[in-house]
């Protein structure tokens, strides 16, 4: 489902969810587990600073990246 790299853009390969979208996800997982949303939310501290300020070559090779290096899919 890709809930992992929710916050990375359609046009890199992500879902391109709302920051809102996210949050919901966010509490129903923690909801179950609390450490496993740490863990999956620890993605965005590095994908953040990228969407928001990166070139398109920028986000093109690392955003491409976190989507082919993440092999779960919750």
């Amino acid at each position: 489902m890709g809930l992992v790299n929710c916050h990375i853009p359609e046009a890199y390969g992500g879902i391109g969810l709302h920051t809102i979208e996210a949050c919901v996800i966010n509490e129903e997982l923690a909801y179950g587990c609390s450490g496993c949303v740490t863990a999956i939310e620890a993605n965005s501290l590095a994908q953040m600073p990228v969407i928001l300020a990166g070139s398109d070559a920028i986000k093109k090779k690392v955003l491409v990246q976190l989507l082919a290096a993440c092999a779960c899919k919750i």
